[in-house]
């Protein structure tokens, strides 16, 4: 059953991707791609075991990932987003240390950024006016940060991502970069790059690219290296004449200049850091999962009665 359901989200995300790409170039959304969406396919994040959701945030970067950077962000990237912020942020999270405060404050802002603005789709002309008044009453200066949001996804992503993995790999890098324990990954013009600690040239590492190359030849265990090279691959599609880590440091200057598309570069970013996070939970992920549900359930009841709603609440995020 669980490899069955692996499939259908496969199948619906590649199914969109092929639906979407015009043979002229570019892409078209409509009915034709539209109707391959997750969750108009039955498939709702919280139920998910730990496989499926892995699989259900690979096959999004896939959806996000098209050439030419300029995808939409759609309902199933902030439902997964949603459910992410859900598990990973709530009071009943753990994944954040006392002392890693600020890392999961730079993780709350980029859930909320993502899903800032989202209403639930109007079903009549009626509610959809009623969505335009209730968004004309909010102040002026809070509305346009929330049309911009994707920017803060964009530019926050990097250092996310940056401080998650020297989290995840504090045996050889503190938060701070410094190396504690030696490590080597490929450099960008061939050969090898030596990090040693307590070396003045070598003993500091905060680059997102080496970070990376840390994380998937040191570090990351076969799960999480397997959907590394899945990862690899998508971007690898968009241009293979970089390795991919090589194309997501590029990012980074490309997205301070506006050369790209701060859409596509944010949620590919998130999605990473999801990737990640959820692997080192991965033993617990079910257990937390039926628990973070029942969360939910019981703050949608509040929220029913009161009409309040829970400053900690993320899922469903409307």
């Amino acid at each position: 059953m669980q490899q069955a359901k692996e499939q259908l989200i496969r199948t619906l995300c590649d199914s969109w991707v092929n639906a979407a790409q015009q043979p002229e170039g570019g892409f078209a959304i409509g009915s034709a791609t539209e109707r391959y969406r997750l969750h108009r396919n039955g498939i709702r994040f919280h139920e998910l075991t730990y496989s499926e959701i892995q699989t259900a945030c690979t096959g999004l970067s896939r959806v996000l990932l098209l050439k030419g950077l300029n995808t939409v962000i759609d309902l199933d990237h902030q439902l997964f987003w949603a459910w992410a912020g859900e598990v990973l942020l709530s009071p009943r999270s753990s994944f954040f240390s006392c002392h890693e405060s600020g890392l999961r404050q730079l993780f709350e802002t980029c859930v909320r950024a993502a899903l800032a603005g989202i209403t639930l789709p109007p079903q009549s002309n009626e509610e959809w006016e009623r969505q335009r008044e209730r968004s004309e009453l909010v102040e002026n200066n809070t509305r346009q940060l929330v049309v911009n949001a994707h920017l803060i996804v964009a530019y926050l992503g990097f250092p996310l991502l940056e401080g998650l993995l020297k989290k995840v790999c504090s045996n050889y890098v503190d938060c701070a970069g410094t190396v504690v324990a030696a490590f080597d990954v490929p450099a960008a013009g061939g050969g090898t790059r030596k990090y040693i600690p307590n070396d003045p040239r070598k003993g500091t590492c905060s680059s997102l690219r080496d970070l990376m190359f840390l994380l998937y030849q040191h570090v990351a265990d076969p799960d999480l290296r397997s959907r590394l090279i899945e990862m690899r691959d998508l971007l690898n599609g968009l241009d293979s004449t970089l390795d991919p880590f090589d194309l997501l440091y590029s990012w980074r200057n490309c997205s301070l200049h506006g050369q790209t598309g701060f859409p596509t570069i944010g949620g590919t970013l998130l999605n990473l850091a999801v990737l990640i996070a959820f692997n080192q939970i991965r033993a617990d992920y079910e257990r937390l999962r039926d628990e973070v549900w029942s969360d939910v359930q019981r703050n949608l009841a509040v929220f029913r009665l009161t009409g309040h709603r829970s400053p900690w609440s993320y899922y469903p995020p409307f």
